[in-house]
This record gives structure tokens, sequence and C-alpha cells, in this order.
């Protein structure tokens, strides 16, 4: 079960709010030399020259690239989707993008827009890129729930596994 602080339910829950929301996504891959950090808002000046907007949360800068998300959900039929749209003006991302082997492991956090270091949720190890495409300067990636193909449980419960089990 995950529990919301009272200010993120309350702006979940109101007509009309001056709070927001804030997706935090890290992108990964053993390919690349850092993880990418990006946002869904620009709340903070992070560079003037050359003038970058993003969030900057526990220490770490978001770049202000996400157009728009829609995190993997779950259907009554088919594998979880979502869908997540960078801003790629000149391209470049999507040519980062097409010299990866493998598509890279997404992580999402969201926050509020007043409270960047208070992670509110947080979906870590869950979600990988199934496929990306550019078009009109925008870079889309395709996610996807990880598919771990493990049998659950994964071991079975005995007392090497479980000894709290057979007290």
């Amino acid at each position: 079960m995950r529990y919301l602080t009272f200010p993120m339910r309350e702006a979940l829950q109101a007509e009309a709010t001056d709070e927001a929301a804030v997706l935090l996504a890290t992108i990964t891959h053993p390919d690349l030399a850092e993880p990418i950090h990006l946002s869904s808002h620009g709340l903070t000046t992070l560079s003037i020259d050359p003038f970058v907007m993003g969030v900057r949360s526990r220490g770490v800068d978001y770049l202000h690239l996400v157009k728009s998300y829609a995190l993997p959900d779950d259907p009554e039929t088919g594998a979880p989707s979502g869908q997540i749209v960078l801003a790629d003006i000149n391209g470049d991302l999507a040519r980062s993008a097409l010299l990866l082997i493998a598509y890279p492991t997404i992580d999402f956090e969201i926050v509020l827009a007043s409270t960047p270091d208070l992670v509110e949720d947080a979906f870590t190890d869950e979600i990988e890129v199934a496929s990306a495409t550019w078009e009109g300067g925008a870079l889309t990636l395709e996610l996807q729930a990880i598919d771990y193909d493990e049998p659950i449980p994964a071991h079975r419960i005995s007392r090497r596994y479980a000894p709290g089990l057979y007290k």
C-alpha cells in the first residue's frame, strides 16, 4: 500500500490548485557514463548559458525535457505499457538512443513542486523501454513493465529461505 502525504492527496483531489505533481525520470544503461535525469516541469533555472530549466531534487539536477507521459497501466488484457515523450529538437537524444545495443531502464519518482526533495511515490526497477521513435522534434519511448520470467515464488518456502515461518 502506498502512503501519500496530506499535501499530495490534497493536490490530487483539489478541483483547482497551485500545486503540481512532478515526474522525475532517471534513465540508466550500462553503456551510459552516468544516468540521465529528466523532469516533467521546469521549476528552477539550472543554467544560464546555455539556458536550462529543470528541477533540483536531493542534490541532483533533472532537465525539463519531458513533454508528456503515461506510466504503464495494468489492463485486463495484454501487457502493461506506457509512453514518455521527450523534447528532442535536433535529434541528439534519438541518435544516442540508436547507438545503444539494448534499451535502457527508467526509474520514475513523483514529487510535489513545492517539496521536490520528498519523494511521494517511486517506480524503480519495474519499467524498461520497449521501442523508441523520433518524429517532429520529439523522441517517443514506448514503455513496458519488466518481465522477470520467474516462477512465483522464486524459492521454495523452506526453513532455509523463510526461517521465521517455522518458529
